[in-house]
């Protein structure tokens, strides 16, 4: 799904609706959603998943070190963050080799990745001005 939009209702629709597909798919153990601040992300996936038996990951900070990194891939979880980039070459392998074997989903809500092999990231939803 590749969506490119103007309006905020289309946005979070189209959030909503590739975190509702993600969750229902009981082999997609977790999802990470690479998002800036500030769009609602967090309380659109809360919405979306209400009942669900997955944990929403926040708080968590690039440069934390803390083991919530860890637990997305313990649990079935939902991390939201801002910035692929920015997390370790370790942290980019695990999560690339997760999505290219059909164990973690990947919403990208803007363009902010590396170079290099994104198969199996299928989902690309972008709000512009």
């Amino acid at each position: 799904m590749h969506v490119i939009t103007d309006s905020v209702s289309t946005f979070h629709a189209s959030i909503s609706s590739q975190v509702n597909m993600m969750a229902e798919d009981r082999s997609m153990e977790n999802i990470l959603i690479i998002a800036p601040p500030g769009v609602g992300m967090l309380y659109t996936v809360e919405e979306t998943l209400k009942g669900r038996d997955y944990e929403v990951i926040r708080g968590v900070h690039l440069d934390d070190r803390s083991d919530a990194f860890a637990r997305l891939f313990l649990n079935r979880s939902i991390l939201v963050i801002d910035e692929f980039a920015a997390l370790s070459e370790g942290a980019r392998s695990a999560i690339l080799m997760g999505t290219q074997a059909g164990k973690m989903g990947m919403i990208i809500l803007m363009n902010r990745m590396l170079p290099g092999d994104y198969s199996g990231i299928d989902h690309h939803i972008y709000l512009i001005d």
